[in-house]
């Protein structure tokens, strides 16, 4: 049986975790972050951000040498998110839209498939 890859996701008001996980699933194991998570090996973090105060736990978060998917609706962090790598969802598209760039993004980060390494991660 295939293992399914390990996203870690943080969503505060958990709709965006929801959608992740009623959608996609079946091909991916979601795991919603909480601070007092132990040691988990990941393949990927998304993170959506609903406002600045969350930023402290994005830089925590985005400095794992994972793969990081920047879900956010703010122009500031859009243009920030380019110049590190990180790879930007824009909230303001539709739901059918978010759901097809995130895909593409696990796709092109090889989430899917079975043979990518993940890492240790302690939060």
């Amino acid at each position: 049986m295939k293992m399914k890859k390990k996203v870690l996701v943080y969503d505060n008001q958990l709709g965006y975790y929801k959608m992740l996980v009623e959608n996609l699933g079946k091909d991916v194991s979601f795991i919603l972050y909480d601070t007092m998570m132990p040691e988990i090996k990941f393949d990927a973090v998304t993170f959506f951000m609903g406002d600045e105060l969350e930023a402290h736990d994005m830089a925590k978060l985005a400095n794992m040498s994972l793969p990081f998917i920047l879900a956010t609706s703010k122009k500031a962090v859009e243009s920030a998110a380019e110049t590190k790598g990180i790879y930007h969802i824009d909230l303001r598209r539709t739901k059918d839209v978010l759901l097809q760039m995130i895909t593409e993004v696990l796709h092109a980060l090889d989430i899917w498939n079975e043979n990518s390494k993940a890492r240790a991660v302690l939060i």
